[in-house]
């Protein structure tokens, strides 16, 4: 069975979404940076479940690549959440991590949201990819 681990599909969403937030934050309107902020909102919510964190954390991600105005890298992106769900090694590892008190990291999102918003695909770019970089260095940690 070709079941990816968490490795594997972070290092694939490191490659995807980096791209994709940079083609973002060149069409992102201003409903889309109010939904972003939404979405940061939740994760950053004290009071929030970790159920709720997670689920406006994919939220986020898939927001950013449906705003880069592509179908195929929105399809993409949407398919690696869900290997991170349907995938036996991932999901486990995740649980894993979720039971530990891991939860995203809400500065690193906060400065994805204001690249696009600032329509800076460079610092778009970077600030995806510094984020994916440390949940990869998570996993390797661990």
């Amino acid at each position: 069975e070709d079941s990816p681990g968490p490795l594997e599909i972070l290092q694939a969403r490191h490659l995807i979404e980096g791209e994709t937030a940079a083609l973002a934050a060149t069409q992102a309107g201003p409903d889309t940076i109010a939904a972003l902020r939404a979405q940061l909102a939740i994760i950053a919510d004290t009071q929030a479940s970790t159920e709720d964190k997670e689920a406006a954390d994919q939220a986020f991600h898939e927001l950013i690549a449906r705003a880069a105005g592509n179908s195929a890298l929105h399809s993409s992106v949407h398919w690696l959440w869900e290997l991170r769900h349907t995938s036996g090694v991932s999901r486990g590892f995740h649980e894993r991590l979720r039971k530990e008190g891991s939860s995203p990291v809400v500065r690193d999102h906060q400065a994805i949201v204001d690249a696009i918003a600032a329509n800076d695909p460079q610092a778009a770019r970077a600030a995806m990819q510094g984020h994916l970089q440390r949940v990869i260095d998570l996993v390797l940690d661990n």
